[in-house]
C-alpha cells in the first residue's frame, strides 16, 4: 500500500485467504489429532489441558521475546544510522 502497489482491498483479500487456508489446515489437523493420536485421559500439572507440556511455553516465549528484541535493537540501529 505505501508504495502504491497494492489496493487496500488486495490486503483484506489475502488476509481472509490465508485465515481461511490457515482456520482448514488447523480443523484439519484437529480431525487427525483426534483419530488417530492417543488422548490421555487424566492429566498433571506438566501439561496444559490441550496437552502441550508446559516447558514447551517457555521455550516459545523465548523465542518470541528474542524476536522483539531483535526487532527493538534493528529498529534502534537503523533510526540512527540512517
Amino acid at each position: 500500500i505505501y508504495l502504491g502497489l497494492h489496493y487496500p482491498g488486495d490486503i483484506l483479500a489475502g488476509l481472509l485467504a490465508g485465515s481461511l487456508i490457515a482456520l482448514s489446515f488447523y480443523k484439519v489437523y484437529q480431525l487427525l489429532v483426534k483419530r488417530f493420536c492417543f488422548q490421555r485421559d487424566t492429566y498433571s500439572s506438566l501439561f496444559t489441558p490441550s496437552g502441550y507440556l508446559k516447558k514447551d511455553f517457555i521455550i516459545l516465549h523465548i523465542v518470541f521475546l528474542a524476536t522483539l528484541l531483535f526487532i527493538v535493537c534493528a529498529g534502534i540501529y537503523f533510526a540512527f544510522t540512517h
